[in-house]
């Protein structure tokens, strides 16, 4: 999981999707918007991008409650808001 989403919230929630490299982990994870658009201008992930996310390992319980705080439209639903939103 990226560093931003272990204790993030609203920040958007990606996970893996379709075909995956033969070398990737059957573990969740997941990454937030702006390290989606950092993989995305990147081609995939990059030394740069992976840096950035600074990927950190976390337990399934906390997993869930990171994707819960994070979905737009959960955090929304239950009024939760990044501190630096404002």
């Amino acid at each position: 999981m990226c560093q931003h989403l272990v204790e993030g919230v609203g920040l958007g929630f990606n996970e893996p999707y379709g075909k995956q490299d033969e070398d990737a982990s059957d573990e969740q994870a997941a990454w937030c918007d702006r390290c989606e658009e950092a993989r995305l201008a990147g081609g995939g992930w990059t030394p740069q991008s992976e840096a950035q996310a600074g990927i950190s390992l976390i337990c399934a319980v906390c997993f869930e409650a990171s994707r819960a705080r994070n979905t737009h439209w959960m955090a929304a639903e239950r009024g939760w808001r990044h501190p630096q939103a404002g």
